[in-house]
């Protein structure tokens, strides 16, 4: 965080990384906005841009919770594809940056893991330092409602994790495909 703060009449630039009182940050740009309604659940795909660049957020909200994860640009395209490749019976994936995981040994009582799949930001030449650390978990999973996409996005401090019905997949796809074109 750059900021200016007045000290004895004098404008000192102070650059720290952390935010303090009087700190301020440019609001991001929303470009565009989708919306899918799925039961109890909204999901909402705000195309935003701020100084380090675009990205989707994706925001899942139930009726009192609210789960939100971020894309940056370089990757719709990869999660598209990913998620495209979750609907074939195979679940077959050889998309370049991203990573097969091993699948659990039994399942749990509540659900199975299909297939799983990781995403790491800084093996992309795009990489800034705004995906440095980050990563993405994206497990096929099926429990007693049917199969369901859990896409959790790590980062150093905290993870959260969307969860989209697998008949919202196709509609996910094409929402990420039309961000990614958007110039």
């Amino acid at each position: 965080v750059t900021a200016m703060k007045e000290n004895g009449g004098d404008m000192k630039k102070r650059s720290e990384g952390k935010k303090e009182p009087g700190d301020f940050e440019a609001k991001p740009a929303l470009l565009d906005s989708k919306k899918i309604t799925v039961g109890g659940r909204r999901f909402f795909f705000d195309f935003m841009e701020n100084a380090q660049g675009r990205y989707l957020k994706v925001a899942e909200v139930k009726r009192t919770k609210r789960e939100v994860i971020r894309f940056p640009k370089h990757v719709l395209s990869i999660f598209a594809e990913l998620v495209e490749s979750f609907t074939k019976e195979d679940h077959d994936c050889e998309i370049q940056g991203v990573e097969e995981l091993e699948l659990p040994d039994k399942d749990t009582e509540h659900h199975s893991t299909l297939a799983s799949r990781r995403i790491e930001l800084e093996k992309f030449k795009e990489c800034s330092d705004f995906d440095v650390g980050r990563y993405y978990n994206i497990d096929l999973r099926e429990n007693r409602h049917g199969k369901f996409l859990r896409v959790c996005e790590h980062r150093e401090s905290r993870s959260d994790c969307v969860f989209f019905p697998y008949d919202t997949f196709q509609e996910v796809v094409e929402i990420f495909q039309g961000f990614e074109k958007l110039e």
